[in-house]
């Protein structure tokens, strides 16, 4: 069938599918196809190439009249048209999945093989335009295929000028310039081969190869050169070349008109042609150099807006910061001088706050428009970001990291990171070879991009602030180590005054909030039994309200530093292998970033700090060195508060035992009293009368009363708030508190008193025994309620004082 085909014919396929090859070709050595932008392109350029073969006249429809050629063209334009929007959605960076495109351009498809097999029929109708004639079918085929090449690439144009619209960037918007230039040479070759008409298939052809050619160019070179500036800078030449050259040959036309007309020169010399351009030669020689130098000025005034002397711009610089010591007024000072020379939005100094043997930890000191406490950012080391800044040393732009490939490693939580400075370049300031800071800059005010010798002077600014830089990062790392050397101590004078344990605890908090404003905190206690952590207090603006939290030691990341005894820093606490949601998710959901430490006394373990931030980078080795060392405070306070109250207790103990020893001397003395009586000694007469009696049941009952009546009397029952005063200082509380409101639940009083439960009854058994209070358990709820037994009648001389209830609150 080949040799059907005429050589000529047969040469402008091939050289069709040659030039595409070419292009994906590049697009494989320089891209790869993993990426999907790349990918997707290659895939629009083979369906491009079908797409041609399948409708250019006298060409592969001739060779092979039985294929459909027509019906196959539109399938190939649908999706065609599809990959082209899916290109467009890559190109843009845009993240959602393009699965309703593609869908509905298998919905089309299937339509057109229902149309081809019968299942959907057309009535047989015709329409006659010139001396064209469409069939239904025809209409119906082409109507598919331009409706969709028509929607996707109308949704693909809008899709680029809203981004165009949305990134202020110029670098983004150059490169959807580039988008753009290369869609409409693509739009247009597709129009022409759409006509069928084969003197515009070729020229279609070529053009639409020549779009192909820049989207290619744009996809494999992420740094494209800036078509407005390469197009102020043409016309800046013309503009420069041809004024000067028209205003001479104008006034040199001028002059010979004057001197032509002139009584002083009665000869027409305008008339004369070679002394004519002999003049305009001679003027234009004169004044083409100050004239093109004028030119040249003013243009490039007017294109490229007002300009700066670079050298006196470095000398005003160095001499600025030759004696700044403080980063923030060094900051202001340079992002000043960089203003006024070249007019930028925003810009900032970041600051090498410490450096590991993995990362560099980058403070943002407050600057133009950059306001103060922005978050640190983390540079890890043998990532793109440091490969470039630190080994390489050169400016980067944040166009670079959003498209250059070799930023696609980088993790989306550094991307946004950076992206959130909302910078738009940024130089390196190094020092003896170290990355000491980094220089970074925003849009300028004209919305132009940097230029070439702008970038040189800004690198020439970024050298000269580096012996500045050092001088005042030296100072601020004194200063701030001198500040947290005052806030130790006055830590420690403050935490150490207070010898109870809730105290403590809440001096502790309040310092560590006060040294971590932004971040929330949470102390826990080891208590009974003791593998399990007590939450003893929560602070911050976002610690969530939490009552008898307790973690087991082990668990997550409070239970692992528990059990190791060593301070952690974590940058990504969901991330890391210790996190618990039962923990750490329950006490701080949004929380990024944590420190947590050991709270150690005599090389045990005896509590947890933990501290979160909702910043991944706020936290770092500076503020975990700090933490550990207010742990060090809260150990000694903790374990001070402790063994205070373990004296005290004990003392209550032997109080206790004292008193129980007292209340029985006490009660001999009362019942040695009422034996002695002459009532009592009547009482044992008339028993002693009853048992010599003869009538034995009924005196026995007599007897058995007077008995329980004698044994009531030896025993004295009950309390006078006078009586309290005598009770140690635990149970003397107790009485105060139940004599104050009569009756008291177990719970009430524990809470009063803020005591444990078993503490609370503990203390109330001991003054039922002594019947001094009485006990009951209620029916509905099963709750104990102590109610106050008072007694009905004592000795004389014990009444109650007028200040009983001042002395009981002693």
């Amino acid at each position: 069938m080949a040799d059907n085909l005429p050589l000529q014919d047969l040469a402008f396929p091939l050289a069709v599918v040659l030039g595409y090859i070419l292009l994906v070709t590049i697009i494989a050595a320089r891209r790869g196809l993993r990426r999907h932008e790349s990918s997707i392109f290659v895939s629009y350029l083979v369906l491009a190439v079908g797409w041609f073969l399948c409708l250019t006249q006298n060409r592969l429809p001739v060779t092979w009249p039985a294929v459909p050629w027509e019906r196959l063209g539109t399938y190939v334009l649908i999706g065609l048209s599809v990959a082209f929007w899916d290109f467009t959605r890559a190109f843009l960076q845009k993240s959602f999945l393009p699965i309703g495109g593609w869908l509905s351009a298998i919905g089309a498809i299937a339509v057109l093989i229902a149309l081809d097999t019968g299942t959907i029929v057309i009535p047989p109708l015709s329409l006659t335009i010139g001396a064209f004639t469409f069939t239904a079918e025809m209409l119906t085929t082409r109507l598919l295929g331009a409706s969709a090449a028509v929607v996707y690439t109308g949704i693909a144009v809008v899709s680029a000028l809203v981004e165009y619209a949305r990134r202020p960037s110029p670098l983004h918007r150059n490169r959807i310039k580039y988008w753009l230039l290369g869609t409409a040479a693509l739009v247009a070759g597709l129009a022409m081969v759409w006509t069928r008409q084969e003197m515009l298939e070729n020229a279609g052809i070529s053009t639409h190869w020549l779009g192909a050619a820049l989207l290619t160019y744009v996809v494999v070179h992420p740094r494209l050169p800036d078509i407005a500036t390469g197009v102020r800078r043409v016309l800046s030449y013309l503009f420069a070349a041809l004024i000067p050259v028209t205003i001479a040959v104008g006034l040199s036309l001028g002059l010979v008109y004057l001197l032509g007309w002139s009584l002083l020169f009665p000869l027409q010399f305008s008339q004369d042609l070679v002394f004519g351009m002999a003049i305009a030669g001679v003027i234009v020689f004169v004044l083409y150099q100050p004239l093109s130098a004028l030119t040249r000025r003013v243009v490039n005034r007017l294109l490229f807006g007002r300009g700066y002397g670079a050298q006196q711009v470095v000398r005003e610089y160095s001499q600025a910061l030759s004696r700044i010591m403080s980063l923030e007024e060094l900051t202001a000072t340079a992002m000043k001088i960089i203003d006024g020379a070249l007019g930028i939005q925003r810009g900032t100094l970041l600051v090498v706050e410490e450096k590991t043997e993995t990362q560099w930890r980058l403070q943002v000191i407050e600057g133009l428009n950059v306001p103060a406490n922005q978050p640190a950012l983390i540079l890890e080391d043998n990532s793109p970001l440091s490969d470039w800044l630190v080994h390489q040393g050169v400016p980067l732009h944040q166009y670079t990291i959003d498209v250059d490939p070799q930023f696609e490693a980088l993790s989306a939580t550094d991307r946004e990171a950076w992206r959130r400075l909302d910078m738009e370049v940024f130089f390196p300031v190094k020092r003896s070879g170290a990355l000491i800071g980094l220089l970074a800059l925003g849009l300028r005010r004209s919305g132009r991009p940097y230029t070439g010798p702008d970038l040189e002077l800004l690198a020439t600014l970024a050298d000269q602030t580096a012996v500045a830089l050092e001088n005042a990062s030296l100072f601020d790392r004194v200063q701030r180590r001198a500040e947290q050397l005052a806030l130790l101590n006055e830590i420690g004078r403050v935490i150490t005054s207070s010898l109870d344990l809730e105290p403590a605890v809440d001096l502790i908090a309040e310092r560590i909030e006060s040294a971590f404003k932004a971040a929330a905190g949470f102390i826990f206690l080891l208590g009974e039994p003791q593998n399990e952590l007590v939450l003893q207090s929560a602070f911050g603006p976002e610690a969530p309200a939490v009552d008898s939290f307790r973690v087991q030691v082990g668990q997550g990341l409070v239970g692992w530093v528990a059990a190791e005894g060593k301070p952690v820093l974590v940058s990504d606490l969901p991330g890391d292998s210790r996190y618990a949601p039962a923990v750490e998710g329950a006490l701080a959901k949004s929380a990024k970033s944590a420190l947590c430490v050991p709270v150690i006394a005599r090389s045990k373990t005896i509590g947890v700090i933990l501290v979160v931030d909702p910043a991944q980078t706020n936290l770092g080795p500076m503020e975990l060195n700090l933490l550990d060392s207010i742990a060090s405070f809260a150990s000694i306070a903790i374990e001070n508060a402790r063994q205070v109250a373990a004296r005290e207790a004990q003392w209550r103990r032997q109080v206790e035992e004292l008193q129980i020893e007292i209340d029985e001397i006490k009660r001999a003395q009362q019942v040695e009293e009422i034996t002695d009586s002459d009532y009592f000694r009547q009482l044992q007469a008339e028993a002693r009368k009853l048992r010599r009696g003869r009538t034995v049941g009924k005196e026995e009952g007599m007897f058995d009363r007077l008995q329980r009546e004698l044994k009531k009397l030896s025993k004295v029952e009950g309390i006078t708030p006078a009586d309290a005063m005598d009770l140690p200082e635990p149970l003397r509380m107790v009485m105060n508190k139940i004599m104050r409101k009569g009756s008291m639940t177990l719970s009430e009083l524990a809470t009063e008193l803020r005591l444990k439960t078993t503490e609370a009854r503990r203390l109330g058994q001991m003054l039922v025994e002594k019947g001094f209070l009485s006990s009951t358990r209620r029916k509905t709820d099963g709750e104990i309620v102590y109610r106050t037994h008072f007694a009905k009648s004592r000795k004389s001389g014990r009444g109650m004082p007028l200040d009983i209830w001042e002395k009981l609150d002693r």
